[in-house]
């Protein structure tokens, strides 16, 4: 009996060893050990480290190389500190004045719930740089990437409350490329199956609410999908495109979508809420998906997407196209369903602004937008902006009101003041150069020759003259006074209201 106990003992001991080492082996091995998370402490030496670095006004970027020129140039604007977020890959020994370089080590030193959820080798690790903005002081944050260059030293984004510029008055989507002279190009993340619409013209100029988030078009290699590159570009030449630099600032209004990108953007206090970058989606969906992703979160507070005249320049960093595509596969098929989800989405009206952010981050996890951690990634964000001291926006329920187009001045408060006059948009070039900057045509030259009391004219008119006489010749307009007329009108409000006028940079040789 005592060797039967003793035997049956033994195996005991050999099942229960086995399910140790099982055990161990499973946690020890199994990826799910992974996503475990540890969160940190600050770090005293790396918080003691940037302890006096301070300014209300923050660029953002990220690299992986040693300073680029146009980080050079960035650290050089007046005004404005940069922060460079590195990763893996980024020089250990990155430097350079006016600019504030977060190691790995140093981003986990500043104790954020959100820098454990970033991956490495991830565009999202500016996510880091956006929280470090705002703990030392940021009311303001421009971000970019390192092959990007501002032309006028950020000074035509717009700071104060109000601004004067044309509301859209189109529904669903709006193209700013159209807006800004180049209407056969499409920004990335633009639903491939709209590209072709005629969408209308029309908008309404007035004295407006400042665009929360604003984006500025960006001359040279602009921001276009890989379906654009390698059908429409030269495979060994570079995109020279220019945009219309006298077009006046376009402001979408609720109810509208418009993609917009994390290059040459600007966003004011009251949408640093908006800066998260998710990390379950490729990189080159991320910033698109976070940016129809903000502008349904804009609706919830009466805060509008605005689009302001080319003041930046990119010479692209070379990358393979095809790789781009593969990149791009949720932008070509998914954008049109998300663009309707977001379009039908209602937030719970009981609920406050950031509830909404994580309601709406659950239902695109729910809808296989993104995944589950950038739910969660949303939740732990919102943690750190609380603990940042970071106001909460006051939450105006969108869910409340019937109409989708006209909200804006209705039930927003978008306008300040009066509402102005519904126009069509005249000056828009009518098929914009992809190659070389546009030149008075010899048809619109003689044409001006035949005119000589118009050369008589004040520089302005003269110029847009120019515009009108460039509208006749492409699109074969025959009221040339009605339209001379309308833009004259135009010009007389908009070039004594928009921060610089229209025609100002115009070459016309006298």
């Amino acid at each position: 009996m005592q060797v039967k106990s003793a035997h049956v003992f033994r195996i005991l001991n050999i099942v229960c060893m086995c399910f140790v080492l099982v055990y161990v082996f499973w946690f020890s091995f199994s990826p799910r050990t992974n996503t475990a998370v540890r969160y940190p402490k600050p770090n005293p030496r790396v918080i003691n480290k940037f302890r006096t670095v301070r300014s209300d006004r923050w660029i953002v970027v990220t690299t992986i190389s040693y300073p680029t020129p146009d980080i050079k140039f960035l650290a050089k604007i007046p005004g404005w500190k940069v922060v460079v977020v590195g990763d893996t890959t980024t020089p250990k020994d990155w430097r350079y004045p006016n600019c504030t370089f977060l190691s790995l080590d140093d981003q986990h030193g500043l104790g954020f719930e959100t820098t454990p959820h970033l991956p490495e080798r991830s565009y999202s690790r500016k996510t880091v740089g956006y929280l470090f903005a705002i703990a030392h002081g940021a009311k303001v944050i421009y971000e970019t990437d390192d092959d990007n260059r501002p032309l006028d030293l950020l000074k035509h984004f717009v700071l104060d409350p109000t601004m004067w510029g044309l509301l859209y008055k189109g529904e669903n989507l709006f193209n700013p490329y159209r807006h800004f002279g180049q209407p056969t190009l499409w920004p990335r993340g633009y639903p491939l199956g709209s590209v072709g619409e005629n969408i209308t013209q029309e908008y309404e100029l007035s004295h407006w609410k400042t665009p929360s988030i604003q984006q500025g078009i960006v001359n040279g290699d602009p921001d276009m999908d890989a379906i654009f590159r390698l059908t429409r570009k030269q495979t060994h030449s570079q995109l020279n495109v220019t945009f219309d630099d006298r077009a006046p600032p376009a402001i979408v209004p609720a109810g509208v979508f418009s993609p917009f990108n994390s290059q040459n953007t600007l966003f004011l206090y009251d949408a640093l809420w908006a800066l998260l970058i998710p990390t379950t989606t490729t990189f080159r969906v991320c910033d698109i998906w976070r940016g129809y992703w903000a502008q349904r979160l804009l609706w919830e507070m009466g805060g509008n997407l605005g689009f302001f005249p080319p003041n930046a320049f990119q010479k692209r960093n070379s990358h393979s196209y095809l790789s781009d595509a593969k990149d791009e596969k949720y932008l070509y098929f998914l954008t049109e369903r998300l663009v309707d989800f977001l379009s039908k989405w209602r937030c719970s009206l009981n609920k406050t602004f950031f509830d909404c952010m994580v309601e709406l981050s659950t239902a695109m996890v729910q809808e296989n937008f993104w995944r589950e951690r950038d739910a969660r990634l949303t939740y732990l964000w919102i943690k750190d902006l609380k603990a940042l001291g970071y106001k909460e926006p006051k939450r105006i329920p969108f869910g409340l009101l019937k109409e989708v187009v006209d909200v804006s001045f209705k039930h927003y408060p978008l306008a300040v003041k009066e509402t102005g006059d519904r126009l069509r948009y005249p000056c828009e070039q009518p098929r914009g150069q992809t190659n070389s900057k546009r030149e008075d045509t010899p048809l619109i030259v003689s044409a001006l020759e035949d005119k000589p009391k118009e050369l008589a004219m004040s520089r302005e008119d003269r110029d847009v003259q120019v515009r009108i006489l460039e509208i006749q010749t492409d699109h074969e307009v025959s009221r040339l006074d009605n339209g001379l007329e309308e833009c004259h009108r135009f010009h007389a409000k908009m070039g004594r209201r928009l921060q610089k006028p229209l025609v100002e940079n115009l070459h016309v040789e006298n």
